[in-house]
């Protein structure tokens, strides 16, 4: 995740040329995928250069969703970067 930020999910509005998932569509993809989240679990929005997705709080921790859950390469600076901007 390269030249892009975080920003919390109530607070994104456009994304030029992206589209972006509503609340309930993205948790029912990361349930499906095995994750345990709450409806009202907090996310957050990385918006990169051709670059979208998101980090959704789990009962543990976050995770993370683009096409499918993954693991960022980096991710203790991710999840430091994402439970940052979610304190803001």
């Amino acid at each position: 995740m390269e030249n892009g930020s975080w920003i919390k999910f109530e607070d994104c509005k456009n994304v030029k040329g992206q589209t972006l998932k509503n609340r309930a569509e993205l948790i029912g993809l990361v349930r499906d995928g095995g994750a345990e989240v709450a409806d009202d679990a907090a996310i957050a929005v990385f918006i990169g250069d051709n670059e979208l997705c998101y980090a959704v709080e789990d009962c543990n921790d976050f995770v993370f969703w683009s096409d499918g859950l993954f693991t960022p390469a980096d991710r203790d600076s991710v999840v430091m970067e994402v439970a940052e901007t979610l304190a803001k």
